[in-house]
């Protein structure tokens, strides 16, 4: 079977190369200092994904995100000093996110 016969899955493994091509710098589990006052703390957090080396993701995959996952993500980026993060939800018929900018309010979206 050719892919004029298989149109799905042609387009999936197409965008699997779309994906694939794009290049985004990332490191996984990677250990962030935590900071108390002045003093970082000697436990590391272990961020899911940290892209860029200034964007922290954390990923669920649960029903619906809730404020505990906003308050989570919102002490990652105070404790660690990273300005930004992503929280994205693959639990949900449609991929759920959240976007987080220290200082400000996150703002929720759904693809």
């Amino acid at each position: 079977m050719n892919s004029s016969q298989d149109p799905e899955t042609h387009t999936v493994i197409g965008l699997a190369f779309s994906v694939h091509n794009v290049r985004i710098p990332y490191i996984r589990e990677k250990p962030v200092p935590v900071h108390y006052k002045s003093t970082i703390l000697p436990s590391p957090y272990r961020a899911d994904f940290v892209c860029f080396d200034d964007l922290l993701v954390e990923l669920k995959a649960i029903k619906a995100l809730t404020t505990i996952e906003d308050a989570q993500v919102l002490h990652y980026i105070k404790a660690t000093r990273i300005q930004k993060a992503l929280l994205l939800n693959f639990g949900t018929p449609r991929l759920e996110f959240k976007r987080f900018i220290k200082s400000y309010p996150p703002q929720t979206l759904s693809a």
